[in-house]
């Protein structure tokens, strides 16, 4: 029952994104999924205890304050419930809620947001459309700059955030639940989380996991600052393994170079001035479709040297942190490593830059406050004004991130606050 009412107010199915090889270990060790933000407090708690094997009623009762909302059920018996009528009185309560909470103001902002970047992006679309034929009409083709890519490009708005979110998926499933059948090394955590300057110290009687699997997720970072040094060293030219550096430095000089030529050059065509931005875009959608993917060699396709030597790394790195005692279990894991490895390249060095303008990542700092606008966590409302940043285990992404008003948020930064370790949620 609860994981059916946890299934209708997040409308996908339990671990839906990860590997199903991995499932059956989460369901028997006992994991279950996170609450969903936004979902009612008591309703929350209602299925919360449901799907909690040590306190399921016989009978599950739960009566909202104003008495709106009344759910009654001989359990297991799942008839009894209209899920329908279900979702109607909760909808009408989470509407009242918001409608007399101030707190709730940055969440509907966020999503009036996506609803009116959604929309101008259908209009652009259709703009862009009977442009291309108006200028192909008059013989003008040569001069059509294309600044949105085709509906199906995965480099577009909407398709970038998904991916962003199953990148976001997969790396929760490879830092794992840390229940069941793994061990933590409290001394090494203690020492990486000293690192970042979080100030809790975690043991065996207080392990609080939340905190230690944000940690190991922020410390993937490493991923993206490697890959930065990667194309900064003087490496081997003309090699097939270094052929993403030479496109990438070579694209970006020839940018950089377009864009002084249309400055300090006279002219009134209409092709110089998108001429950069459209190299920028053309070339990080190749390296975005293709960088280190399986390299051509003598014959047969093998994975690209840097994706082998940074898989080794990252898997010998994380287990210092946790030990995944089931060997079928860890071999599942660690085949996630090269995946991650790829699309953390793909997305942050790649295809942000094919976006117009170039969108950003940032990490959010340790100690500040907490913006429901541009983060995402699992807090009480009420409590927001009280709370700092522990740790921030995915970076904020979008445009224009330092203007307040005009920012395109593409994807909220994840954290862990505080709050998470007053409570010491294992």
């Amino acid at each position: 029952l609860g994981v059916l009412l946890w299934e209708i107010s997040s409308g996908r199915p339990p671990f839906s994104d990860c590997p199903r090889d991995l499932i059956k270990d989460h369901i028997k060790d006992g994991n279950r999924e996170e609450p969903i933000e936004g979902t009612p407090t008591e309703y929350r708690k209602l299925y919360q205890e449901c799907w909690d094997v040590s306190s399921q009623p016989n009978t599950i009762r739960n009566s909202y304050d104003n008495d709106d909302l009344t759910i009654s059920s001989n359990y297991p018996s799942l008839n009894l419930i209209n899920n329908q009528n279900l979702s109607t009185v909760l909808d009408k309560e989470f509407a009242e809620k918001e409608n007399t909470s101030r707190a709730q103001i940055p969440y509907l902002q966020n999503e009036k947001q996506v609803l009116t970047d959604n929309l101008t992006e259908q209009l652009e679309l259709e703009l862009n459309q009977n442009f291309i034929k108006e200028e192909t009409s008059q013989g003008q083709s040569a001069l059509i700059t294309n600044y949105r890519m085709d509906d199906d490009d995965k480099n577009r708005y909407v398709q970038l955030k998904r991916d962003i979110e199953e990148l976001q998926n997969k790396l929760k499933c490879y830092v794992t639940t840390l229940k069941g059948d793994f061990e933590i090394d409290f001394k090494e955590v203690n020492n990486l989380m000293g690192k970042y300057n979080i100030k809790t110290k975690i043991t065996s009687n207080q392990p609080n996991k939340p905190l230690i699997r944000g940690v190991l997720q922020h410390h993937i970072k490493t991923i993206t600052k490697d890959i930065r040094k990667y194309f900064k060293e003087n490496l081997n030219e003309h090699s097939i393994i270094h052929l993403e550096k030479e496109i990438a430095t070579t694209a970006k000089d020839l940018e950089n170079k377009l864009a002084y030529f249309f400055k300090t050059r006279n002219g009134d065509d209409t092709i110089t001035q998108p001429a950069s931005i459209k190299v920028r875009q053309d070339v990080n959608i190749a390296l975005g479709n293709r960088g280190f993917s399986d390299v051509l060699s003598n014959g047969n396709y093998t994975s690209h040297v840097y994706i082998i030597m940074k898989t080794t790394e990252l898997n010998r790195e994380m287990n210092k942190y946790r030990i995944i005692k089931d060997v079928n279990k860890k071999n599942n894991v660690e085949k996630l490593a090269p995946y991650l490895i790829r699309e953390f390249i793909r997305i942050f060095q790649f295809r942000l830059k094919v976006q117009e303008p170039s969108a950003q990542m940032r990490w959010i700092k340790t100690e500040s406050s907490i913006d429901p606008s541009i983060m995402g966590g699992n807090w009480d409302k009420d409590d927001i004004d009280n709370l700092e940043v522990e740790i921030c285990s995915f970076p904020m992404i979008g445009c224009d991130l330092d203007d307040v008003y005009n920012r395109k948020i593409y994807s909220c930064s994840e954290l862990e606050s505080d709050h998470d370790s007053y409570n010491g949620e294992d």
